[in-house]
């Protein structure tokens, strides 16, 4: 099983390496708690202990924001690492430019060569994953920047999702 936790969930991520089952975590702009002291991570020391336990066995989990964030600032990964780096990566910190939140879906950036773009690949690149780079590259084209993360719409603005006459409405 491989976890990514967003936002409000991306503790969770490294939390849930505590699993025997949980063999890949990433931690997409881990925000908790969103407010307050970015310098708390929203796990006890008895979590932060069984997780690095579980990294130690399974391996390290990418962490992922924007160095901009609001949410997500400098001091929360500073706190992961601290909490998790003491002379072995458990957690691979990656610091994207740009002043977005969402780094795999809203402000996710479909360009060859752009480092969020990067972060997409390396995530689905991962020795442990054994994907081929051709399915890597072959992200659903909701995913682009272009559409915020929603899936495209029809002529009338409603969104096309796939096997939903236009029109019908969802739940």
């Amino acid at each position: 099983v491989g976890t990514i936790g967003m936002c409000l969930t991306g503790n969770f991520a490294i939390t849930l390496m505590a699993d025997d089952s949980v063999l890949a975590g990433v931690a997409s702009q881990p925000s908790m708690p969103l407010f307050g002291d970015q310098s708390a991570l929203h796990m006890s020391d008895e979590e932060v202990a069984d997780a690095r336990a579980g990294i130690d066995a399974s391996g390290a989990v990418m962490a992922l924001r924007f160095d901009g964030d609001s949410f997500c600032q400098a001091a929360k990964f500073d706190a992961i690492a601290e909490r998790f780096n003491d002379g072995t990566e458990r957690v691979r910190m990656t610091t994207l430019p740009g002043k977005g939140h969402s780094v795999l879906t809203l402000d996710f950036v479909d360009e060859d060569g752009h480092p969020v773009a990067g972060a997409w690949v390396a995530i689905a690149d991962a020795d442990d994953l054994n994907v081929p780079y051709e399915q890597v590259r072959r992200r659903p084209r909701h995913w682009n920047r272009r559409y915020r993360g929603l899936p495209p719409t029809d002529a009338s603005g409603a969104f096309a999702l796939r096997g939903v006459p236009s029109g019908a409405r969802t739940a």
